[in-house]
């Protein structure tokens, strides 16, 4: 808050009019006094608004490159991170002709890595519906043989 002081006693005043009244009353003259704190600057609403518009817009230019930045140099390393978490599972199949085998199969860090996406974009089905289907695709294009998986062992 600005406030005025007399220059003849140095009372202070809240408003220039209250100085100019004292000053006539008191000391019978017009006041050409300054302000004992003056404002190192003032700006309406209007000029704060248009300033916070450009900085917002200044920052919604520049923000996706940032990103981008970032990802560029975070992703290499979150994807070697990710890459060494794997999972061993055991299925039960049901290969042509009735007969069952049970293997273990260790699921690769991709297919963990593209289960997640899938969840991420509205996959619902569980991780183990997931790798089966895998095993159902890598037996039939890679073997030619066409199993069914029946079941997740549990022990």
């Amino acid at each position: 808050m600005t406030t005025y002081r007399c220059p003849v006693c140095g009372r202070t005043f809240n408003t220039r009019w209250k100085l100019d009244k004292h000053l006539g009353k008191v000391h019978g003259g017009e006041s050409e006094a300054k302000p004992r704190f003056e404002a190192k600057h003032t700006t309406s609403s209007l000029d704060y608004r248009r300033t916070r518009e450009a900085i917002e817009e200044a920052v919604r230019k520049v923000l996706p490159d940032i990103i981008e930045e970032v990802l560029r140099e975070t992703l290499p390393k979150m994807l070697e991170a990710k890459a060494f978490k794997e999972k061993v599972m055991e299925q039960e199949l049901k290969v042509e002709g009735g007969v069952f085998t049970t293997k273990k199969v260790k699921v690769h860090p991709n297919v963990i890595m593209l289960y997640e996406y899938v969840q991420a974009h509205g996959g619902n089905t569980s991780f183990n519906e997931f790798v089966n289907e895998a095993i159902l695709e890598h037996f039939t294009e890679c073997l030619g043989i066409e199993p069914a998986i029946v079941r997740k062992r549990t022990k």
